[in-house]
């Protein structure tokens, strides 16, 4: 019960540190917000628009109910929804931020795929959960990712510009931004160098999956509007 009781006590100190890399970001995504608790923070802190999705109606009722007691619920909208599947417009949201539920994404590459999609060209991710091997694991026996597996991910759908810290011995908390220009290149100096080894006469399977996922993400980065 000590060690829970740590982790509610840091909530405060957490909500601030988040609020501090969004701040002056406006729409704000909270994605998986749970009963509203940082989405109401934000809106009343950073007096923002602010958005929560998760998947649970229970959750959101709460969470808007809270908002209504705190005079903020013009700030606030409220969204039942898939993290995987988001019911957004592209390059809708100035910062996107997923407190402890990547780990709960069932195809967390995927829904990163729709954050990607969602924010605006340099708009921020960030992402603040617990970590494998922390407290936190064995006292709720969920299952984390090391930071360097968060980092990896990020990159892997296009986000760069990265900044790893840590708010507690086990809470990381990782900013991002979406970036397009530095990965491009990345992407087609890897596509060039794969083509190079690539035999004359037959494609392994395995390096014709890895070309496939290189040229599929970088045709999805070259969609991607730069600003002026």
């Amino acid at each position: 019960m000590g060690d829970e009781t740590v982790y509610h006590d840091l909530e405060p100190e957490v909500h601030q540190k988040i609020a501090g890399v969004v701040s002056g970001a406006t729409p704000i995504l909270d994605m998986g917000c749970g009963e509203g608790r940082l989405t109401n923070f934000l809106a009343a802190k950073l007096n923002s628009e602010i958005y929560g999705i998760d998947i649970s109606s229970f959750n959101l009722t709460k969470a808007q109910e809270a908002a209504e007691a705190q005079g903020i619920s013009h700030l606030v909208q409220y969204v039942k929804g898939d993290a995987s599947k988001l019911h957004f417009l592209d390059k809708s949201f100035a910062a996107v931020v997923i407190l402890y539920s990547l780990h709960e994404i069932e195809n967390p590459k995927k829904a990163l795929k729709e954050v990607w999609r969602v924010l605006k060209v340099k708009g921020k991710l960030i992402v603040a959960d617990f970590i494998k091997g922390g407290k936190a694991e064995e006292l709720w026996g969920e299952r984390y990712y090391t930071p360097r597996e968060i980092e990896t991910m990020l990159h892997e759908v296009g986000f760069g510009e990265m900044a790893t810290g840590f708010i507690y011995d086990d809470i990381v908390l990782v900013s991002s931004r979406k970036v397009s220009t530095e990965r491009i290149n990345e992407l087609e100096r890897r596509i060039t160098e794969l083509k190079i080894r690539i035999p004359p006469h037959s494609i392994p399977p395995h390096m014709l999956e890895e070309l496939d996922n290189l040229e599929e993400e970088l045709q999805r980065l070259e969609e991607v509007e730069e600003p002026n």
